[in-house]
């Protein structure tokens, strides 16, 4: 597993998603050693899904998954921090793939990228995946509004602000964090679901300072492939907060 670049974090935390996320197929049409800066943000922006727009709920879940144009983009803005070379590009791109698809065809790291320098097979050949999940406890702390109230019968500028509810009758919703693993699951177009193999990053106990995680899901069992009946799209529902949040991903972008 490779720690997550400052660039896809930032994305995650700040939900920022560009106008030209719709661009994502023209842009992965060239070779990526052609994307700017701002077009390899807009890879990731594209695929990413959040709930950030519904203001109803106290949890904001941004999710990211690891595709392999989000791997590209990701290894493509470090070659341009780090001064890469193309043979050092693809050995990053190859390892991060075996690290977050555990893709069969890593033995081979020659056959990983296509002449656009995109690590593109079929998707049953992608044997889990990755996903950078984020998510924010909105109702945390909780701020008990303050009123002005004068202290004084025969001064009315002897003035102090005071708590309008006591932080008793205010409490905050705190939610539990130890059975994530049941909580989260993707479902394909079947209804057919699987739940991570492992979580990696949880801080907390409860979800009240904002938590970042990955999470890691085998699409892979024996002879049976999560996608291999998957028409239209893959959901990831996160349930067991105040309400399930369901974000739908298009298979035809699990490139």
């Amino acid at each position: 597993m490779r720690i997550c670049s400052p660039l896809i974090l930032a994305l995650a935390v700040a939900g920022c998603f560009y106008v030209m996320k719709d661009d994502y197929d023209e842009i992965l049409e060239r070779p990526s050693s052609q994307w700017s800066s701002r077009e390899r943000l807009t890879v990731i922006a594209a695929v990413a899904q959040s709930n950030l727009w519904d203001k109803e709920t106290n949890v904001g879940v941004v999710v990211i998954p690891y595709y392999p144009s989000v791997i590209t983009a990701i290894n493509r803005s470090m070659q341009a921090t780090k001064g890469w070379d193309e043979d050092e590009l693809q050995r990053s791109i190859a390892l991060t793939v075996s690290d977050d698809t555990l893709s069969s065809l890593f033995q081979n790291h020659a056959n990983l990228l296509n002449e656009n320098g995109i690590y593109h097979k079929d998707v049953l050949e992608l044997d889990s995946l990755m996903f950078l999940v984020t998510l924010t406890n909105r109702s945390w702390p909780c701020a008990v509004p303050m009123v002005e109230v004068q202290m004084s019968a025969t001064d009315p500028t002897v003035r102090k602000m005071v708590p309008l509810f006591l932080q008793s009758d205010m409490p905050c919703p705190t939610y539990d964090l130890s059975k994530l693993s049941e909580y989260i699951y993707l479902m394909n177009d079947q209804g057919l679901k699987v739940h991570p193999r492992w979580i990696w990053g949880r801080r907390h106990e409860s979800l009240t300072s904002q938590e970042t995680l990955l999470l890691m899901f085998q699409l892979r069992l024996g002879e049976y492939h999560f996608f291999k009946k998957t028409k239209g799209s893959m959901k990831m529902v996160v349930e067991g907060f105040d309400r399930s949040v369901n974000l739908d991903f298009p298979l035809a972008r699990v490139r």
